[in-house]
């Protein structure tokens, strides 16, 4: 298909329709590399990420490295205690600064060892000195902003985006007694899924195949099969 016609809201008017009436998106809205892109400029950068727990980051200096969608980002607790967001690249030429997780003074650059402050502040550039025109407090780390609630930290890689509380909206009221603020993260375990994200999305999203892929467990919950 033309790429110019991807896009075409008529392509998915079968898609919009009332439940019951409706089919499901095309094939090549999983596969196309545009289509994808387009999701990225038009979702990822601009809505809220859920990134981690306050609790992973014990102390100043303790960060994380994370990708998301093609993005590098550091997360770092500086020494007021505050946590922020940093795009993983020095100012110079870009160099990614941090990998992992782990501990830090400071971050420095891998590549000509500028150093930064953990409030993304630049505080050492060797072999800059005598550069009339170069100042440190005009390269600071790039931030990405940062909010949490309830314990979890979330990123969003749009300045003008709106604040957390209007994407969450009234989950926070649903959710209130199980006061997640007052919770500790014991174990966490990340997977790699080989797959579009909608289809992971999808099948979370519905229990049509619950009493057959988990008969034994919560299939057993479904009682109108």
């Amino acid at each position: 298909m033309p790429n110019t016609m991807l896009f075409s809201p008529d392509l998915n008017e079968q898609v919009r329709k009332p439940m019951g009436q409706s089919c499901g998106l095309h094939s090549w809205c999983y596969t196309d590399e545009d289509f994808y892109q387009r999701e990225v400029e038009t979702i990822f950068l601009k809505r809220w990420i859920m990134i981690g727990r306050v609790e992973e980051y014990s102390g100043p200096g303790s960060f994380q490295g994370h990708e998301r969608v093609g993005r590098s980002v550091i997360v770092v607790r500086d020494r007021s205690g505050e946590i922020r967001a940093f795009l993983n690249t020095c100012r110079h030429r870009g160099t990614r600064l941090l990998e992992g997780q782990g501990e830090c003074r400071a971050i420095t650059c891998p590549y000509h060892a500028w150093v930064y402050g953990l409030n993304g502040k630049l505080i050492a550039t060797p072999g800059m000195d005598g550069l009339d025109e170069f100042r440190t407090d005009d390269w600071p780390l790039i931030p990405v902003r940062l909010e949490q609630w309830g314990g979890f930290l979330f990123i969003n890689f749009a300045t003008a985006a709106a604040p957390l509380a209007d994407q969450l909206g009234d989950i926070r009221e649903l959710f209130a007694g199980h006061r997640f603020e007052n919770m500790h993260m014991t174990r966490k375990k990340s997977f790699d899924l080989a797959c579009n994200w909608k289809i992971y999305i999808e099948n979370a999203m519905e229990d049509y195949h619950t009493p057959t892929v988990h008969k034994r467990s919560i299939g057993l919950q479904r009682t109108d099969m």
